[in-house]
């Protein structure tokens, strides 16, 4: 990756880790939202509850696919002979 563009790759790193944070916080609220309670009264998530994260985390996937397959028509080709070099004065 060439040196300016470090800082575009950062940003997008860190807003896809974002994202991906916030998709595992709501698969947590899913499945502990759930919860049924069992003789002593402690709360155990309820099957149902992963079934519902599950078709979340697939609605995600498949809009993730959706907007990759979209984005792909504006990305440029390689350069055929690999990247170019400057030359270096003097050398």
């Amino acid at each position: 990756m060439p040196a300016e563009q470090t800082g575009a790759a950062t940003g997008v790193n860190t807003i896809l880790r974002t994202i991906g944070a916030a998709g595992a916080q709501l698969a947590t609220a899913i499945v502990t939202g759930s919860g049924g309670s069992v003789g002593g009264g402690s709360a155990v998530p309820m099957e149902s509850g992963y079934g519902t994260a599950f078709y979340a985390a697939s609605v995600a996937a498949a809009a993730a696919l959706l907007i990759s397959v979209g984005a792909r028509g504006g990305a440029r080709p390689a350069p055929p002979y690999g990247p170019t070099r400057t030359p270096v004065p003097g050398r």
